[in-house]
């Protein structure tokens, strides 16, 4: 004898097969999967640029401490009208002064270059999102993906 049950009756959306959801929990794992990669490469990024910083402070702390007693030297040298010991200490100064420069220039790229790699880690973790066309009457669309950039309001905020 046939089965002569009624079809069931479905209130909202019928159920999924069981590959529907496994595919969507393999998708959902993927994801998780990337972005745990771009949070750990992100971090490492953050860690290697503050490593490079924290060494370059001490170094720069280091050399202010130095600069200090160099004008002191040369405010003494000055005083006592040692024409060639204020020479010499100027040339010293000078040095330590670029070197100060020199340690700030290399801070700021170290900054830049955490800041591109976390750009880039990103925009490769963006989704792809599919717009509309503004006009009803074409029944186009676009793609847009991480090849775009960033959006108008993130390019300002991304720089100093």
């Amino acid at each position: 004898m046939a089965d002569e049950r009624p079809p069931p009756t479905y209130f909202g959306a019928p159920p999924r097969s069981l590959a529907a959801g496994a595919a969507f929990a393999a998708r959902a794992a993927a994801r998780l999967r990337m972005l745990a990669g771009f949070a750990a490469r992100t971090a490492r990024a953050w860690m290697v640029a503050a490593r490079g910083l924290v060494s370059l402070r001490l170094e720069r702390r280091r050399l202010e401490r130095s600069r200090a007693t160099l004008q002191y030297e040369l405010g003494g040298a000055a005083l006592a009208e040692d024409a060639e010991l204020v020479d010499e200490l100027r040339g010293r100064l000078r040095a330590c002064v670029g070197e100060c420069e020199r340690l700030e220039r290399e801070a700021r790229a170290t900054v830049a270059h955490a800041r591109s790699q976390t750009a880039e880690e990103r925009s490769a973790a963006a989704r792809t999102e599919i717009h509309p066309r503004p006009s009803a009457r074409h029944r186009q669309w676009a793609i847009l993906d991480s090849n775009q950039g960033p959006p108008p309001y993130q390019s300002g905020a991304l720089t100093n």
